[in-house]
């Protein structure tokens, strides 16, 4: 009885008159935002090609999906387990946050250091503007399948999972 009580307090709050006051403005300055001024999209230097910010885009996709894969790769454990302690948990993230503005800050005016095709395409859908979306598209994905075969190379393949029952086999009749 008491967290329905909660909930409708709660909800009370959402819906109250200065919370849809606030609500009705942000959707009117949202509104007026995207349909009034220009959406910034991603645009690579004047000075690169669409090659070089292709490379570019790929290296920066490599170096961040990685850095994932080792954060969150679970045969790193505790013996192997796949249990990872909060210290390791916290310094993958921390890692992984690094990575991420350490490419935005050493390639964010050569490129936009987008990384991710959705970060642009979201923007260039919104604009209509879709110059040089190849290079977000081409160079990311090629760059984390690159990071995602090298982590597989680099990690090993996972240990086969040892039987419970040691070297019987099972004989189907």
């Amino acid at each position: 009885m008491a967290s329905s009580s909660n909930l409708l307090v709660h909800l009370r709050q959402c819906f109250s008159p200065p919370s849809l006051r606030s609500y009705f403005a942000e959707f009117i300055s949202t509104f007026l935002f995207v349909f009034t001024a220009e959406v910034p999209t991603t645009r690579i230097a004047v000075l690169m090609t669409g090659f070089g910010a292709a490379i570019m885009e790929g290296v920066l996709t490599f170096l961040l999906v990685y850095t994932v894969h080792v954060a969150v790769d679970p045969r790193q454990g505790h013996g192997g387990n796949g249990k990872r302690g909060f210290a390791a948990t916290a310094l993958g993230a921390l890692a992984v946050g690094l990575t991420a503005g350490a490419c935005v800050l050493s390639a964010g005016s050569l490129t936009g250091a987008s990384m991710n095709p959705a970060r642009s395409f979201g923007p260039a859908l919104v604009s209509g503007d879709f110059k040089n979306q190849a290079v977000y598209w081409a160079g990311p994905m090629i760059g984390a399948a690159v990071a995602a075969l090298a982590h597989q190379v680099m990690a090993g393949c996972p240990a086969a999972p040892e039987s419970r029952h040691g070297n019987v086999e099972a004989v189907v009749v």
